[in-house]
């Protein structure tokens, strides 16, 4: 699914041209353009996520958008959390680093007339592996819970199924879980919500 390249360790997702995002390539919306290159990171094996944007001074509008890798940017080693009754901020539990650096990313561009949008810039190298095809199914950008299954969650926490168990039904409804679109904590997360 993906090849090292080069003395620095840069992976590559392996696919054919026109497969992947290409610069000059047109799209009808921004959404459009982000889907597919959500699509074109599952079956690379990474998770996409929104980045910048720039917006026009005169119409306000979104001129220039860029779509990155999850993994994009860093995050500090401390975190601080809201100060406390003395005025001192307080430290947060360390956290395993989740941010990489990667400068994999599409950039797309308004076109001067028209709806449209259009690929500006395309960088497909990584600096960490990619996932694998049975495990890309648990990254952020692949999940989401339907509204007919946040219903039926809604229901099984009513009827005080635990969320284990739901999870379990979910995944035999589906034919397993990498079908499900989903996991356990996205469940948990839904049910805060209500």
């Amino acid at each position: 699914m993906d090849q090292y390249s080069g003395d620095e360790q840069s992976y590559i997702p392996q696919f054919g041209d026109d497969q992947k995002p290409q610069i000059g390539m047109r799209f009808d919306s921004l959404e459009d353009a982000f889907s597919f290159y959500k699509q074109y990171a599952r079956e690379s094996g990474f998770s996409a996520r929104m980045s910048n944007s720039k917006k026009s001074k005169k119409t306000n509008e979104i001129t220039w958008k860029k779509f990155v890798r999850f993994k994009e940017g860093h995050t500090d080693d401390i975190r601080w959390s809201k100060q406390t009754q003395n005025d001192q901020p307080r430290k947060e539990r360390a956290r395993g680093e989740t941010r990489t650096g990667c400068l994999s990313k599409i950039s797309v561009v308004k076109e001067q007339t028209g709806p449209g949008w259009v690929v500006s810039t395309f960088i497909e190298s990584h600096n960490h592996p990619l996932s694998t095809p049975s495990k890309v199914h648990l990254l952020r950008s692949h999940r989401g819970i339907s509204a007919s299954k946040k219903m039926l969650s809604q229901q099984f926490a009513e009827a005080n199924v635990p969320t284990c168990q739901q999870m379990r039904l979910f995944e035999m409804e589906s034919g397993g879980p990498e079908h499900v679109g989903f996991i356990k904590r996205d469940i948990r997360n839904y049910e805060k919500k209500c």
